[in-house]
């Protein structure tokens, strides 16, 4: 193994939807501490919805992964990694945006670089096709503007 494959596999790892659920329930933990109750529930309540896109996407679409030794047996198209990834930064991006407002660019370039970077890695492991990552940003993009429009009926101010 490479330096870069330990990199890309690292990455895969951390972006798993076992790990995002991790991260989304830290963040939701940290949101409730700072009494941000509204954000720590569309943030946890988004991702366990969104991140389970895949769930139903996958079998709907039922386009094999790209071939490769040790063959992943589940469909590949969108990437599960990538849309669940893309729901849970770009979810806590706009909670970070509502908790500290003046950290915008600094909040979106580094969702920028986390979601590249786990959208390479699953291509570099040969996980997917490229258009399986492009799709799942796109369905992860959607489902989060679509979840905050959705949830801000909650928001009593």
């Amino acid at each position: 193994m490479t330096s870069l494959d330990i990199i890309m596999t690292f990455i895969s790892f951390v972006s798993s939807g076992w790990a995002d659920l991790l991260w989304a329930g830290l963040a939701s933990v940290l949101l409730v501490y700072r009494r941000r109750f509204y954000e720590a529930a569309v943030v946890f309540s988004g991702y366990s919805v969104g991140g389970s896109l895949v769930l139903f996407l996958q079998p709907f679409f039922a386009r094999p992964r790209p071939p490769r030794i040790d063959q992943v047996e589940s469909y590949g198209f969108p990437s599960g990694h990538t849309l669940s990834t893309t729901v849970l930064v770009t979810l806590l991006v706009w909670a970070g945006f509502r908790v500290h407002p003046d950290g915008r660019v600094r909040y979106t370039l580094l969702a920028i670089t986390i979601l590249a970077a786990v959208g390479t890695s699953r291509i570099y492991l040969r996980a997917h096709w490229p258009v399986d990552v492009w799709a799942a940003y796109a369905f992860g993009l959607a489902f989060t503007a679509l979840w905050v429009r959705a949830t801000r009926r909650l928001k009593s101010d």
